[in-house]
């Protein structure tokens, strides 16, 4: 059973972590709807996949994700590879390169 102290510390502990999640803006690496496509759909149409921290670690995922899924699905493979990364708090997209309108 929980005394007092132990149970006010938890529930600080489970607030701070609640609010450290809340305040970050974590970024989404969406990926095109299969099966991938030179010409895929707008934006809005994509699908969430993985989300990160910050940008440059979304970005850099869409490589790795890519030669992670080669070997067993090269559609998924692909999709990640030409993927793009968005702020959850602000739509900020990032594709690479320059930033895109949304």
């Amino acid at each position: 059973m929980l005394n007092r102290w132990s149970l006010a510390s938890s529930c600080a502990l489970l607030l701070a972590l609640t609010a450290s999640a809340a305040s970050a803006a974590p970024w989404v690496l969406l990926i095109q709807p299969a099966p991938f496509s030179a010409n895929p759909p707008p934006y809005n149409a994509w699908q969430p996949f993985q989300q990160f921290e910050d940008s440059d670690e979304c970005l850099d995922a869409k490589l790795s994700l890519h030669y992670q899924y080669w070997p067993t699905d090269q559609d998924l493979s692909k999709r990640a590879l030409e993927g793009i990364c968005r702020d959850e708090e602000t739509g900020k997209v990032l594709t690479g390169g320059e930033d895109q309108p949304e």
